[in-house]
């Protein structure tokens, strides 16, 4: 921008000399031309076009002067300006650390709502590699994917811009992000990464086809996923509410409209977010959908004319199409009707447990035969946590009747392998949620085998109890030494640890629960 300046030196009156000087000039120019016979056209048609071309000249002249001038004089270009020194990244990875208060500034005022979206276009083109990269990010914050041709003319922009902080293990001076391990960046390499979000989630490998089937496109439904995950994201600091995105999809036309109720209500997110739609929204976009809709998609089919629901293979889809599906399975009684048991039960299905649970949610007769059978099915080396899923069901169904059973399952070693993330764990995570679950959680822990479990195991049932009481009942001292590699003081604090678990229960088990199976209910 400063070139620009040296370029064009503004007199006191604030007018660019060269509007002036150099539309006279070039109208001289050609005047003198004309006059002196140096056009290579005959006299005649240069007497009745030189008016023309004089003017057209001219006013091509001052107009790209005061292009240029104009774009250097916008807000959009002071802040950019005025924010280039003082950013140090751009990319997505940097808003995982814990930023500066300086940093988080300047983020902000790039997500401004008030700067121009056509003035930023065209900053696109600057001289300046940084400036070019922070209007690449500030569009991007602006959620119109109609801009993505300009930010892909980018993908190749070699020129070295902002970098990104390298994965580090020790901690970071949160005021100093100058003195962080940093890998070079360009701009291309921000433009990629833009382009890459979108074409990520709409299952696209090349911009050109990904643009082929979006650039006519009023909505689609990965422009709305990528909206809410930056609603969930720590990184987009100025986002719309989510009553503004739901408000927007309500005005879209059916069937896409209920689609995309149960596509975002079912996204698939490790961590404990705000739900776009709650349940029983999501059961009545299901159930305008109708029964055929239901069945289509449980067979991998959405009939739709957006092409971000076409059937594809990608790890996005392939995830997000399982979250929808075992949303329609776990509420079968309500989705479908009792006849579907037998398409539930095909064996193209067999690998995915929560058709057979779909089906004796529809066939209350003979649900325990049902969940046993897939039971039996899930026995590759993988499979621990399919069964975990299984047992739980057993437990909703046939309560107490199954209670041999699963104890035996949760105490076989095949069930506890590893550090973290086990089939015992699952089961864990799953009980948390369920009241009648506390019951069978109890029933575990004042089972004797209970005292053959290390601490990684104990340390989930902790976490599990201290959310259902809302408070701490164990005591943050006897972690390390229940690691300690000195044998005696690692059994020690094993057995204080089991001690304090098993006191816990009457804080959370009240004395008159029991266990009422879904059988019995019905």
């Amino acid at each position: 921008m400063e070139a620009l300046n040296r370029e064009h030196p503004v007199e006191r009156g604030g007018r660019p000399w060269s509007h002036v000087g150099g539309a006279l000039l070039l109208q001289y120019r050609i005047h003198l031309g004309a006059r002196t016979g140096a056009f290579s056209v005959s006299g005649a048609i240069l007497v009745s076009m030189k008016k023309v071309l004089l003017r057209y000249a001219i006013l091509i002249c001052v107009l790209s002067n005061f292009s240029r001038y104009s774009l250097a004089e916008t807000p959009e270009a002071k802040t950019l300006l005025a924010l280039a020194p003082r950013v140090y990244f751009l990319c997505d990875f940097a808003m995982s650390f814990h930023p500066s208060p300086e940093s988080v500034s300047s983020w902000k005022a790039l997500q401004s709502p008030s700067l121009d979206t056509g003035n930023l276009i065209r900053l696109l083109k600057s001289g300046d590699p940084k400036i070019r990269s922070l209007a690449i990010f500030a569009l991007d914050r602006k959620n119109d994917p109609h801009v993505l041709p300009e930010i892909a003319d980018l993908l190749a922009d070699r020129a070295p811009s902002y970098g990104c902080p390298m994965a580090y293990a020790g901690p970071l001076p949160q005021d100093k992000p100058e003195t962080w391990p940093r890998e070079p960046g360009t701009v291309g390499d921000l433009a990629t990464e833009v382009v890459r979000r979108y074409l990520s989630e709409a299952g696209y490998a090349s911009f050109a086809d990904y643009w082929k089937d979006h650039k006519d496109r009023n909505y689609s439904l990965s422009w709305f996923a990528l909206r809410l995950r930056r609603v969930w994201s720590v990184d987009y600091l100025n986002h719309p509410s989510i009553d503004a995105l739901r408000h927007e999809i309500s005005q879209l036309p059916s069937p896409d409209r209920q689609w995309t109720v149960l596509w975002l209500g079912t996204l698939p997110n490790p961590n404990n977010v705000v739900r776009p739609y709650s349940e029983d929204e999501q059961v009545r976009a299901a159930t305008e959908l109708g029964h055929e809709s239901m069945l289509q998609l449980l067979d991998g089919h959405i009939q739709s004319t957006d092409p971000d629901l076409r059937s594809r293979q990608d790890p996005v889809y392939s995830e997000s199409l399982e979250a929808l599906q075992t949303f329609v399975l776990k509420h079968s009684a309500v989705l479908l009707a009792r006849t579907d048991r037998d398409f539930l039960l095909q064996e193209k299905f067999n690998r995915f447990v929560w058709y057979a649970i779909g089906a004796a949610r529809l066939d209350r007769k003979n649900a325990a035969s049902i969940l046993h059978a897939a039971y039996d099915r899930s026995n590759g080396k993988w499979d621990g946590f399919n069964r975990a899923i299984l047992v739980l069901e057993l437990w909703n169904w046939e309560g107490q009747r199954e209670t041999r059973f699963i104890l035996d399952w949760f105490y076989d070693p095949s069930s506890g392998p590893g550090l973290f993330g086990n089939p015992r764990d699952r089961l864990l995570t799953d009980a948390e949620g369920q009241e009648n679950a506390k019951l069978l959680v109890a029933t575990i822990i004042r089972d004797p085998r209970f005292d053959t479990l290390d601490w990684n195991c104990l340390n989930e049932f902790v976490w599990v109890i201290r959310r259902w009481i809302g408070r701490d009942f164990f005591g943050y001292n006897l972690e390390g030494q229940a690691r300690s590699e000195d044998h005696r003081v690692r059994e020690d604090a094993l057995a204080e640890s089991r001690r304090r678990i098993r006191s816990s229960i009457p804080l959370w088990l009240h004395k008159d629960s029991s266990h009422i199976s879904r059988s019995e209910r019905h």
